[in-house]
């Protein structure tokens, strides 16, 4: 992708990432446009994909064929009836492995499973999408599904948990303007398109945070098993623990409002969805995948600027995740491997990018926070923001000196390392520059017992 290339008049329209924006996007900036315009092109990619998927399903025939092109007439149908709900569907962060699972499924070497026996539907992307839009737009429509499981998924909208059924057991999905509801194993269950709404064997997607518009709502997913890449996740919590994630959330929300404008702007851009994690009272695990954009899956911090940090943290991989689709910034070779010095495993050149990225929003953060703090809190917060500095700048060095970064990608690591080194003007005591260094040694350290010392290039001796 071009970085300068105007579209071609009356040609179809790139998606446009200016030498400038490509430029604050480097320093870990962007702002909202710059959100948007990665945004929209993620949607493009799902657009393709969701092709894709039509495309292989049209190449069967019988039961896949048929099934096939009905979903896509309803999905169709309903994003003529309502864009920008249809938009919002397609672009919810779990449809995108969901989508590549049915892609996957239906262009394996021995074909589609054959879905007069039990077994995993292939279509399942395309008509529990064509579902959840009949259901959301309010068009009448059936759709047939295939149950496997316990529980019938409308991204982006809710879940149906009828009894354990064997896998291959049919379902029917029928909606209009009067309501929609699934019928399986003789069971009709009524759907809601009221978001929240839990009745009887239907759950629908809790929102944390409501937006102005479709699309726009901050979900808690806690339903949907097809965030992909991200194990540890919890299911359905109980009311108690719901508000309380909603509390925490809110309140980080409000101290990212309150005290990092920028990061603000671009989370409320970017992120769609909150996916819990399992794990001890006051752990920190979060993690982004490439194909959910404008998701993070994470454990609740105990405090609210550690709920800010964390969205910082995975709204900085969703920005990249998004631009890797766009540029290509690294060409590494197999079995490279790297020391980040926030990991306690060696990293493929790709995640060292990713690493140095988020923390030069971590380091950013403890250093815009630091500032409104006092006494024993902004020292540590001084700590965490020279640990985290250091880290990022040592990282991005040796990401220059791998050799391994294309010409957008030295562009970008160059203006990472120029955003990080005009941090190291912020104040900052003596003592907590020692300590953030100690730190920083001391990891070190535990790494290279572990794991040995890598030769340059990051092969191991």
């Amino acid at each position: 992708m071009s970085r300068t290339d105007p579209a071609a008049p009356g040609g179809p329209r790139p998606h446009a990432v200016t030498a400038p924006m490509f430029g604050r996007l480097a320093r870990g900036d962007g702002g909202a446009d710059a959100m948007r315009v990665l945004a929209d092109a993620e949607y493009s990619r799902r657009l393709v994909m969701l092709w894709a998927v039509r495309r292989a399903a049209m190449r069967h025939s019988g039961d896949v064929e048929r099934r096939g092109r009905t979903a896509w007439d309803v999905l169709t149908a309903a994003q003529h009836r309502s864009p920008a709900a249809v938009r919002a569907l397609i672009a919810y962060p779990s449809v995108g492995p969901l989508l590549l699972r049915t892609l996957n499924a239906l262009t394996a070497p021995a074909g589609p499973p054959d879905t007069t026996r039990t077994g995993p539907d292939p279509l399942h992307a395309l008509t529990c999408l064509a579902a959840a839009a009949a259901v959301t737009t309010g068009l009448e429509a059936r759709v047939s599904l295939i149950v496997c499981g316990r529980r019938i998924v409308l991204p982006g909208v809710g879940a149906v948990h009828p009894p354990a059924l064997p896998c291959g057991t049919r379902a029917v999905v029928e909606a209009g303007p009067a309501g929609a509801h699934v019928t399986v194993d003789r069971q009709r269950i009524a759907l809601s398109r009221e978001p929240s709404r839990t009745a009887g064997a239907w759950q629908g997607l809790r929102i944390l945070l409501p937006g102005d518009g479709p699309g726009e709502d901050l979900a808690f997913d806690d339903i949907d098993p097809y965030h992909t890449g991200i194990s540890g996740r919890c299911g359905r919590l109980p009311e108690a623990l719901w508000q309380r994630w909603r509390h925490n959330v809110t309140a980080g929300w409000r101290l990212l409002r309150a005290e990092h404008t920028g990061a603000a702007d671009e989370a409320a851009v970017v992120f769609r969805a909150l996916v819990p994690l399992a794990g001890p009272a006051g752990s920190r695990r979060s993690s982004s995948s490439k194909e959910t954009f404008g998701a993070a899956a994470l454990t609740l911090p105990d405090t609210t600027h550690g709920m800010a940090l964390t969205l910082t943290h995975e709204l900085q991989h969703n920005k990249l995740s998004a631009l890797l689709h766009l540029f290509d910034l690294v060409a590494e070779q197999p079995g490279e491997l790297f020391y980040a010095p926030w990991r306690e495993d060696p990293r493929p050149l790709v995640g060292l990018l990713h690493g140095t990225y988020a923390h030069l929003g971590v380091a950013r953060f403890w250093q815009r926070r630091s500032m409104r703090l006092t006494g024993a809190d902004r020292h540590e917060a001084e700590v965490q923001f020279a640990r985290w500095r250091g880290g990022a700048v040592e990282a991005a060095e040796t990401l220059i000196a791998s050799g391994r970064l294309t010409g957008d990608g030295m562009s970008f690591v160059a203006g990472m390392h120029a955003a990080l080194e005009e941090l190291a003007d912020a104040p900052v005591s003596a003592t907590a520059t020692a300590e953030g260094a100690v730190r920083a040694a001391a990891h070190r350290r535990q790494w290279t017992a572990r794991h040995g010392a890598l030769l340059p290039g990051g092969r191991p001796r």
